[in-house]
């Protein structure tokens, strides 16, 4: 399998070396230097992992890490040249799964990288469910559940289920849950509140707490906090 990446680089010079190291070992890099083509890149591309060249940016990492993930769920690692501990810690919480200095070598960046995408791999092929307070979800069986009694959703329904599961930890921005629910087509604009709405119903209807609250400008969360609190 042939692991896809966008580099993200204002600059030139970093995103191009990244792009070469990680080309010499089977990876399809893109290389994007302008901010205003990522969301549709991320779209049409589908990468694997996004790596921010933090060296070729023109604004702070932190910021490229949270514009990054309001976007996509996909792996974010921020490569630098120079050691900040700061800009580490700020990236780490803000988005990014790992932070690797350049200047230990490109291989350490690809190996690196490379564990991240196993893992992700390894655990989108878990049988074994996801559980949030009294709700599971079954990925390879296609069925949600709240304290043991089926949800009966249908497609559509569990798809959006299961984005706002296996993303409980954090917001999930409204283009990217249509994104990994309806690929590049999705019909009406208020397709996604109608299938929340219905999945809100039987969710209700099995005794749950209401689910998958707004976050005004943003999109939508879990709401753990009301799972808990049943």
């Amino acid at each position: 399998m042939i692991n896809k990446i966008l580099v993200i680089s204002e600059s030139a010079a970093p995103g191009r070396t990244i792009q070469y190291a990680f080309e010499q070992f089977g990876y399809e890099v893109t290389v994007c230097e302008e901010a205003s083509l990522v969301p549709n890149l991320l779209h049409e591309l589908q990468p694997d992992a996004v790596i921010l060249a933090a060296d070729g940016l023109n604004s702070p990492a932190l910021q490229w890490c949270q514009f990054t993930r309001a976007f996509t769920a996909t792996p974010i690692i921020v490569a630098n040249a120079q050691s900040d501990e700061m800009q580490e810690i700020n990236c780490l919480t803000g988005g990014a799964v790992d932070y690797v200095l350049q200047s230990r070598g490109m291989r350490v960046l690809l190996t690196r990288t490379d564990q991240h995408l196993k893992r992700l791999r390894a655990s989108q092929n878990n049988s074994f469910p996801v559980i949030h307070g009294d709700f599971q979800i079954h990925a390879d069986t296609r069925v949600a559940t709240f304290r043991g009694k089926s949800l009966n959703l249908t497609r559509t329904e569990f798809d959006v289920m299961n984005v706002l599961m296996t993303n409980a930890h954090r917001v999930v921005h409204r283009r990217e849950l249509i994104d990994r629910v309806w690929g590049s087509w999705y019909g009406d604009p208020h397709v996604l509140e109608t299938h929340l709405s219905r999945l809100r119903n039987k969710v209700r209807a099995a005794g749950g707490p209401r689910i998958a609250s707004p976050v005004r400008g943003v999109g939508y969360r879990l709401t753990l906090s009301e799972m808990h609190s049943r």
